[in-house]
């Protein structure tokens, strides 16, 4: 229901970004990169941009898409849809990315910049690409054609992506922690 309210076919590979739509998510690199892989391959693909902003509005088209703001239920709907997450940000201020978190938790193979936080995250979790001008545009076209090509590096990415959450960003773990560094404060004081 979700790719058919966006137009994108059942066989499609759905390539998403989530967030707000601005120069530093850097969308207008993913959009010149599926330009590239599309007139390269005949794998069909959409990619399609969730969230506001207008700045790539002049380079919408069949394949190259954006919802405008979505409710809570929608992106989750999208997201469970979507074949490649492409999470970009530069410049970055160092935040960690709540979208990419949910990403790899629900399993999906995801390409960022190698840049702040991202860099922490295990290479073999995710795929980095350069933030250096000369670099970025080809690290992505390589990445999104690998990605679409090889559904088993795909699959197999997605999967150590969600195990990863599973053992670093479990509630349960994470409260567990905060409680006992909770408990040495008030020992300490």
């Amino acid at each position: 229901a979700v790719r058919e309210r966006y137009c994108i076919g059942e066989d499609d590979i759905l390539i998403a970004s989530f967030g707000f739509i601005a120069p530093t998510k850097r969308n207008k690199e993913v959009i010149d990169a599926i330009n590239q892989v599309i007139k390269a391959q005949d794998t069909p693909l959409q990619y399609l941009m969730v969230g506001e902003g207008n700045y790539v509005d002049a380079y919408l088209s069949d394949y190259v898409k954006k919802t405008g703001y979505i409710n809570l239920n929608e992106f989750e709907m999208i997201l469970s849809s979507t074949d490649i997450v492409i999470n970009l940000r530069y410049p970055s201020m160092g935040e960690t990315s709540g979208t990419l978190l949910r990403a790899m938790s629900a399993g999906k193979p995801c390409i960022v910049s190698d840049e702040a936080w991202f860099s922490e995250l295990p290479d073999d979790t995710l795929v980095k690409i350069s933030i250096e001008q000369e670099r970025e545009h080809q690290e992505l076209v390589d990445a999104i054609s690998l990605l679409i090509n090889n559904s088993k590096i795909r699959d197999g990415l997605g999967l150590k992506a969600q195990k990863y959450m599973q053992i670093h960003h479990n509630p349960e773990r994470i409260a567990n922690e905060m409680k006992i560094f909770f408990l040495k404060i008030i020992t300490f004081t």
